[in-house]
């Protein structure tokens, strides 16, 4: 959910074989002559460098950190099934929790959907969490100004099951969890920006946001 920083793969020396091959290996995965793990050093350092660029959160609902609530993995935002040619395209990888992988393999055909690596993707232009309800919701202006980009927003809550009971009870957690961490850390105000250390750092900006407005009204 947070903009991804995706850097070229010139800029990534360990990934200089993907850079060169992804073409060739996606036809010879359409082919059956290669499959997507076939060289597990290419995968690991492939996942290594997303867990890098996302700080360990999921690349799609921002949970945190996996590995210890969820198995690591790779979504393919293109579906290797229906766009193999696409298995190895670096763009279309992202590091995700197996509870979004699983949600975005029950549906039976690809939509297109938000990608948090556009250029001009931001959360707060389409999203807002709603703490009486923990659920993340689209800007209802969005359907008047760009009803494009809105059907996305949508379809990318509804693809990898943003709002699930779990979830909305996780974020709700969260939201408290760090309310308490601000309330009660003896650390100074200037380095409380710990964001990348909780789970759904959108919650997190909100949570601070009514943290801040209470200190102000002390």
């Amino acid at each position: 959910m947070e903009k991804i920083n995706r850097p070229p793969l010139s800029e990534i020396s360990t990934l200089k074989e993907l850079e060169e091959n992804w073409e060739k290996w996606g036809v010879e995965y359409i082919e059956g002559k290669r499959r997507w793990r076939s060289d597990t050093s290419l995968y690991y350092e492939i996942r290594n460098t997303l867990i890098s660029i996302s700080k360990k959160h999921c690349m799609l609902c921002d949970g945190y950190p996996i590995g210890a609530n969820s198995r690591k993995t790779i979504e393919h935002y293109f579906p290797k099934k229906q766009y193999p040619c696409f298995a190895f395209l670096w763009e279309n990888l992202f590091h995700c929790c197996d509870t979004c992988q699983a949600a975005a393999n029950r549906l039976k055909m690809f939509e297109y959907t938000l990608k948090p690596d556009n250029e001009d993707y931001l959360f707060g232009k389409y999203f807002y969490y709603d703490m009486n309800s923990g659920k993340l919701i689209v800007y209802e202006n969005l359907k008047i100004d760009v009803p494009d980009e809105y059907a996305k927003a949508n379809l990318f809550l509804k693809r990898y099951d943003i709002n699930n009971e779990e979830r909305v009870e996780s974020r709700q957690n969260a939201f408290s969890d760090i309310m308490n961490f601000l309330k009660n850390s003896d650390a100074p105000m200037e380095i409380r920006e710990t964001r990348d250390d909780f789970a759904y750092r959108y919650v997190y900006d909100y949570a601070k946001y009514r943290f801040d407005q209470q200190i102000k009204q002390i």
